[in-house]
């Protein structure tokens, strides 16, 4: 119900009305007043542009997403570099070479590429991430509600792991940031699922709290 109610934020909405004769129990002001009330705003920009009916603030959200890649890269960099002084410290010290090998090399496999423009393949995966989570595979045997009937029990739904939807695939994301299947295998997976991961998170965060505000 509260991804509906965002709707009523869009131009020329057709309000909505709940009982009591017709009159609106929630109205566009009771909407816009409990998405500011968030105190993740970051999440709150989430849940509304992937659930929302429009994307006429995709570039703030895109912004904002940026600054946490941007941020989550600079980490990564930081834990390369501390590998990297280790392992020059334990080959003048004479100890601890092993320890500090496993870690550098750890570092290494979990940096990301370098950084690009705001056009390049990051931005690709910010825009795909969000296209993948507004228009989502929904599951066929049970129809998105995550259950189904089985020897007259409901069960959880075993063909999408009890989500209500179909996860895309590498291939299907390489094509959506136009590189071939290998180069996203080696270069941007990583990026692509954690860039996924907290958006899809941070939508759920939004949603939460934006019904808490509703009470």
């Amino acid at each position: 119900m509260s991804d509906e109610l965002l709707a009523m934020l869009e131009p020329r909405s057709p309000g909505l009305t709940q009982g009591r004769g017709g009159i609106p129990e929630i109205t566009a002001l009771d909407v816009a007043g409990a998405l500011g009330c968030a105190q993740d705003k970051f999440a709150s920009a989430c849940f509304q542009i992937v659930r929302g009916g429009s994307l006429h603030n995709f570039p703030h959200v895109d912004e904002l997403l940026a600054c946490r890649q941007f941020v989550e890269w600079r980490e990564r960099a930081e834990r390369l570099i501390n590998a990297q002084i280790k392992v020059a410290a334990a080959h003048r010290m004479g100890r601890g070479a092993q320890h500090a090998k496993l870690e550098i090399e750890g570092a290494r496999a979990a940096m990301w590429p370098a950084l690009d423009d705001y056009g390049g393949k990051y931005e690709m995966i910010r825009r795909a991430v969000v296209a993948e989570l507004r228009f989502p595979r929904i599951c066929p045997l049970c129809n998105g509600t995550s259950e189904i009937t089985r020897e007259s029990r409901i069960v959880p739904c075993t063909e999408c792991d009890a989500r209500g939807v179909l996860p895309i695939s590498d291939r299907q994301r390489a094509l959506a940031m136009k590189i071939d299947h290998t180069n996203y295998l080696r270069s941007w997976r990583k990026v692509y699922e954690w860039t996924y991961r907290l958006v899809s998170d941070s939508v759920a965060t939004g949603r939460e709290e934006f019904e808490a505000a509703l009470k």
